[in-house]
């Protein structure tokens, strides 16, 4: 995961260059690499990509990289502080306990805890990521309905299912972009992309996922979707 990671953040700042985001002179923007983790056995891999790299002695060995990653273990988030207020231990109490009392109990309070016009994107994806892991965690409508009918936001309940709905069909087409990225390049992957806009049925997603694991080329991929 650390070699991964540090693959994933070159591939970043590669991008913003490729796009003019960083001037040829300019410094590279900081960038924070992070790691979620929701298992419940302790995570154990490296935490340092230099942990992964054979001893050298010196003075090589200040040659060696090190890149170190952020790691939030959810299971183990809030275990000597559970009554903590904090966001990010409030939601790795709900990934440890996700039933509805507990999803009724950490979501109030930070409906609550985060008030007013100037969190309405917060608000969003609060309601974005409870649509979304309502299925996951086996949740009934009828439990969600009750989580989500606070009242300093009424709407959410009746956005939960088009939420989850739209959640869904967003990792389809990421999915659909990162295979084709990996396999033909991101030039073709761009312009699958502008051929899927507007298509939502997750049989047809499910067809070109099938197509570029199938197809040997960009071209023959394009043959087999547009049929």
């Amino acid at each position: 995961m650390a070699l991964r990671i540090l693959t994933y953040t070159c591939l970043t700042y590669e991008e913003l260059i490729r796009r003019g985001e960083v001037r040829p002179g300019n410094k590279l923007p900081p960038l924070l690499p992070v790691a979620v983790y929701n298992g419940r056995p302790r995570w154990r891999a490296a935490t340092d990509v230099a942990e992964l790299i054979a001893p050298m002695t010196a003075p090589l060995a200040q040659y060696l990289p090190s890149f170190r990653y952020l790691l939030l273990d959810l299971q183990r988030i809030g275990e000597q502080d559970s009554d903590s207020r904090d966001l990010v231990t409030s939601l790795g109490i709900v990934e440890r306990d996700p039933t509805p009392e507990s999803l009724q109990r950490i979501l109030g309070g930070l409906i609550r805890r985060f008030r007013g016009t100037e969190f309405a994107e917060f608000h969003q994806a609060l309601r974005s990521w409870v649509a979304g892991a309502a299925e996951a965690w086996q949740i009934s409508e009828a439990d969600l309905a009750g989580m989500m009918s606070f009242k300093e936001d009424e709407e959410m309940y009746e956005r939960a299912k088009e939420l989850r709905d739209q959640v869904h069909r967003d990792g389809e087409r990421a999915l659909v972009q990162r295979l084709a990225t990996r396999k033909f390049g991101a030039e073709t992957a761009e312009r699958l992309t502008r051929i899927l806009e507007g298509r939502t049925d997750p049989d047809r997603l499910d067809e070109v996922v099938d197509a570029i694991i199938d197809c040997d080329s960009g071209p023959e991929l394009f043959a087999r979707v547009s049929a």
